[in-house]
C-alpha cells in the first residue's frame, strides 16, 4: 500500500496561482493500531470495567511515566492541549492583562 499522496501546494504568481505538487507519507495509524491492538483494547476494557475515567490508577501511571521519562518530579495529565497550556500559564502566572482586568482565557 502506497502511503504517499500528491498534494498541491499553492504559490502566488503575478494575478494568479501556480500549483507545485509535493509528495509526503501519510500516517499509517491502522498498522501503528495493528501493532499494538490488544494491548489498546486490554487497556479500555480495564478502564470500562474499573469505571476510572477521570484520576484512577492508570493516570497515575501515566504520570509516573512521564516522569521518569522526562527526569520530572511531577506530571499532570489533561484532557487536551489547550488543558494543558492553561495550566502551563496559570503556574507561570500568566493570564491577568495588565488593562482593563481582563482574563486571557474569557469565554
Amino acid at each position: 500500500m502506497n502511503n504517499t499522496a500528491e498534494v498541491p501546494s499553492v504559490a502566488v504568481a503575478g494575478a494568479g496561482f501556480k500549483a507545485v505538487p509535493a509528495a509526503f507519507p501519510f500516517l499509517d495509524l491502522k498498522a501503528q493500531f495493528s501493532s499494538i491492538r490488544q494491548e489498546i483494547l486490554d487497556a479500555v476494557t480495564q478502564t470500562l470495567e474499573s469505571q476510572h475515567f477521570i484520576l484512577g490508577p492508570q493516570v497515575e501511571g501515566l504520570e509516573r511515566e512521564v516522569c521518569d521519562l522526562t527526569g520530572c518530579n511531577y506530571s499532570i495529565g489533561c484532557a487536551s492541549g489547550s488543558d494543558a497550556l492553561i495550566l502551563a500559564l496559570l503556574a507561570l502566572e500568566i493570564g491577568r492583562a495588565a488593562h482593563r482586568g481582563q482574563h486571557w482565557f474569557q469565554a
